[in-house]
């Protein structure tokens, strides 16, 4: 199965759980009313013929780019061969961005929407990474020098200049025996061409680091730091923020009082200012008050340190982290009910309101997976099945994804 077609709410959650085109608004035009649109489409409307996902997003939500197993999206494209598709503002088309002779998938894009970083696999199966300009069409690999002969393969977040990008990287075949101790995280500076590596080595030889995210600036780096093979009980996961100014570490998923958590956190995702990390965690004991029951999304102030709880519209809901806004104001969390009902929904941390992200055509709150808050909160992109119904017409019985502009 591609990448395309596999959906994840987190690592940690590996176990749990309208079809048209869009009038240009003048710039004299009012606000418009909140509104969803297809966007895993090919010319003239066709429908995909297989399943698209990993939706990215431009702080200001008119760049957009994903991977897809379809081979109808754009002209010419080749029949089973998974690629990374980008919308530009201004435009409905799709572009297709991939090496030639490789699948592409793992897309993430600088919030300025201009550069675009991806993994490209041949036939077999080694990864190369490469960044995209999208207003020069240039593209890069990204092979730099890492300490025992690991490579990085992606995803890589990238700062909003394209100057910071940070590294996912796996031992190779030339990695001295010892030397490998899973998973580590880099982070390049495509301006020197320098690498420091950010993940300390882990104090178990099952223990690996990947990459989360980069705040704007590059100056912070979240990422996770998990048992190797997945879930093994208790606190398996836990989650760090390095900050290049200092070369310090702290722990975004700490308790209030100091005591270990006594269950795991992952999902990390940063705040483009660098002030705020979301994240999802079954652990009970983060906050004060009474143990919780299943997972919770939380905020962290890395200025003031306050952890914060995101409670669903009860307080026995599951929520799970899906976005964050630059500002670290607001929150996109999948809300999940105890009959495992589940939707979208757009949390104001300030006021605690709560808008509704993934309505359907008939207005009722709909389940979702794959989901992305674009950096001024504007636009949220999900992906779905035929059955959610979030657009009429939608009967080719493959996992979609849609566009919902919240203003």
């Amino acid at each position: 199965m591609h990448a395309a077609t596999r959906t994840a709410l987190g690592a940690a959650l590996v176990a749990a759980l309208t079809v048209l085109t869009l009038p240009a608004a003048s710039a004299s035009a009012g606000p418009l009313a909140p509104r969803t649109e297809k966007l895993s489409t090919g010319p003239g409307g066709a429908q995909a013929d297989k399943s698209s996902g990993g939706p990215v997003l431009s702080a200001d939500g008119k760049t957009i780019a994903f991977s897809s197993d379809a081979s109808n999206l754009v002209a010419g494209d080749t029949p089973d061969t998974e690629d990374v598709f980008v919308r530009r503002p201004g435009s409905s088309a799709l572009v297709r961005v991939s090496v030639p002779g490789k699948q592409a998938s793992g897309p993430r894009l600088s919030s300025t929407g201009r550069y675009l970083t991806f993994t490209a696999r041949d036939a077999d199966f080694v990864y190369t990474l490469h960044l995209r300009d999208l207003t020069t069409g240039k593209t890069v690999r990204l092979d730099p020098k890492l300490s025992d002969a690991y490579r990085a393969d992606g995803p890589a977040p990238i700062s909003a200049d394209g100057r910071y990008v940070a590294l996912d990287a796996h031992p190779t075949d030339a990695t001295p025996a010892g030397a490998g101790d899973g998973g580590r995280v880099y982070l390049l500076d495509r301006q020197t061409g320098k690498t420091v590596r950010i993940s300390e080595k882990p104090n178990h030889w099952q223990r690996s680091c990947g990459v989360a995210a980069i705040s704007d600036d590059g100056t912070k780096v979240v990422y996770q730091d998990a048992y190797a093979n997945g879930p093994v009980g208790g606190d398996w996961s836990d989650l760090y923020v390095w900050d290049r100014t200092t070369g310090k570490r702290v722990q975004a998923d700490t308790t209030h009082n100091g005591a270990p958590a006594d269950y795991e956190s992952s999902g990390a995702l940063i705040s483009g200012d660098g002030t705020k990390v979301t994240f999802t965690s079954l652990a009970t004991n983060l906050v004060p008050g009474p143990p919780t029951k299943g997972y919770h999304a939380f905020v962290r102030d890395l200025k003031t340190g306050k952890l914060t709880r995101i409670d669903g519209l009860t307080p026995t809901n599951t929520t799970l982290a899906q976005g964050i806004s630059r500002d670290g104001k607001k929150a996109l969390i999948n809300v999940v009910g105890s009959g495992y009902e589940s939707a979208l929904y757009v949390r104001d941390l300030t006021t605690g309101s709560s808008t509704l992200a993934s309505p359907n055509i008939e207005g009722k709150p709909t389940g979702t997976v794959g989901s992305v808050l674009s950096a001024d909160a504007s636009t949220v992109v999900f992906g779905a099945d035929d059955e959610a119904k979030f657009v009429p017409g939608d009967t080719n019985g493959e996992w979609d994804l849609f566009v919902r502009q919240l203003k």
